[in-house]
């Protein structure tokens, strides 16, 4: 008889430009010496790093009062029971790339109108702006810049809402 599956939390910190520490981004590890992934299904993998912060170690030991970063897989969105344990001012779900997102992924998150159109007809008032979020974020300037031309942003007002992002995650990170 096998007992229960032991697995391990990886902390990878997440600092601002300035160097200071906002958070750490909670990884899924299988052994204490791995330096990597290994998991054949993320969703256990995501289930397994929220068991592992909210129960066994707890989340004011693994975040001493920073910010948490937690990879999401698609089914841990429609079982949402562990994520409403989470303290939704301090932390930020990173939905995995396989994730469609559709009415049914992002319904059980209880998003505005106008947000879960812009995740999931990349349509509204927000759709053109999560482009361009997923355009910086992915570090491809060409694009940036035509986005914004399309969205007659300059280059001096994306700077001050970088900063201004910036500024609010530390707020969050420090409160």
């Amino acid at each position: 008889m096998s007992g229960p599956s032991q697995a391990f939390l990886g902390r990878q910190p997440i600092v601002d430009r300035q160097g200071d520490l906002v958070g750490y981004e909670l990884l899924y590890r299988a052994r204490a010496t791995d330096d990597r992934a290994d998991f054949a299904d993320e969703d256990s993998a995501s289930l397994q790093v929220l068991s592992t912060l909210l129960h066994d170690l707890g989340a004011p030991q693994v975040l001493a009062g920073k910010l948490a970063f937690i990879n999401i897989g698609p089914d841990s969105l429609r079982d949402a029971g562990a994520l409403v344990l989470l303290n939704p001012r301090r932390t930020v779900l990173e939905l995995s790339r396989t994730i469609e997102p559709d009415s049914e992924t992002i319904g059980p998150l209880a998003l505005p109108e106008a947000v879960a159109d812009a995740l999931t007809m990349r349509q509204g008032r927000y759709g053109p702006l999560l482009d361009l979020a997923e355009a910086l974020e992915s570090g491809t300037p060409e694009r940036v810049d035509a986005l914004c031309a399309n969205l007659t942003i300059s280059s001096r007002v994306l700077a001050r809402a970088r900063r201004s992002a910036e500024a609010a995650v530390q707020e969050a990170a420090f409160a």
